[in-house]
């Protein structure tokens, strides 16, 4: 029976045929019960598998006019306690035995999570439109690039940027305190750290730049007055046009020599200014 098992869906009671993958990779369900195979998300709602197995006997069970059942004696009771606190289900104690029938807000959390849990065609499970987003290194995300806003939109709103413990040390070197910018929230990482990741964030960026420059795409414009291209060099490209490039260099001396010596006399306009 074990052997044969293999060959026929998990679920208990079942015997179709396990649902293959395009890959031609075999799940331990059938198509019909693939969606047990794990939880799954959606919005502020998270279903277990397990919890998805009961939800389904107490939805059969009220469609056939039996509400109030009694669940499999492998239920686990976390699961039947995490149902009862969410108020999915309510149970009944009477003399034949506890029984459990499922609640309007149950019927709603089944419904929103009803459906295949995951897809391994390539579209995007939640808008089941748009391919998948692929990165620049070939990694599959999880959604479309639609729907990947959407999920970070929501972990914003649901998580605020706020740092649980900020004074716990630097997730790269451990030794120094979290940074903290200037609209209050914190960094994952030290100043020191930041820098670090900052420049060799440039320095990629700036690589794989200049090798799409290289091979014939235009020069994107000029970050500052968005009019000029951006100034190439042999080996690297420039943030700015030379005109910008050149102005905010001599900006960022003269800011340089004004904080070494406050005092010192600017010339602005045709005045003479004590700065």
């Amino acid at each position: 029976m074990a052997f044969e098992s293999r060959f026929i869906c998990k679920m208990e009671g079942c015997s179709n045929l396990p649902h293959v993958y395009p890959s031609g990779m075999k799940a331990a369900y059938c198509k019909k019960h693939i969606r047990f195979r794990k939880g799954k998300f959606r919005s502020d709602i998270h279903m277990t598998g397990p919890m998805s197995i009961v939800m389904n006997l107490l939805q059969a069970a009220l469609l056939a006019d039996y509400p109030f059942i009694e669940l499999p004696k492998d239920t686990d009771h976390r699961t039947i306690k995490a149902l009862i606190d969410r108020d999915w289900m309510v149970q009944s104690k009477g003399l034949d035995g506890v029984r459990y029938k499922i609640t309007g807000r149950g019927q709603k959390a089944f419904v929103m999570c009803a459906g295949d849990f995951n897809r391994r065609d390539g579209i995007c499970p939640m808008c089941c439109e748009q391919p998948r987003h692929v990165r620049a290194s070939g990694k599959l995300d999880a959604y479309c690039k639609q729907c990947l806003s959407v999920v970070a939109r929501r972990k914003h709103e649901r998580h605020g940027g706020r740092c649980v413990n900020p004074d716990r040390g630097c997730s790269r070197c451990g030794n120094h305190p979290l940074h903290q910018y200037s609209s209050g929230q914190y960094s994952t990482y030290c100043a020191a750290c930041e820098r670090v990741r900052s420049r060799l964030k440039s320095r990629k960026a700036r690589e794989t730049l200049m090798t799409a420059i290289r091979n014939g795409e235009p020069v994107p414009m000029c970050k500052h007055c968005h009019q000029q291209p951006r100034k190439v060099f042999a080996n690297s490209v420039s943030s700015f046009c030379p005109e910008c490039f050149s102005m905010l260099s001599k900006r960022r001396k003269l800011r340089r020599v004004l904080e070494k010596n406050p005092l010192r006399r600017v010339i602005v306009s045709g005045r003479t200014v004590i700065q």
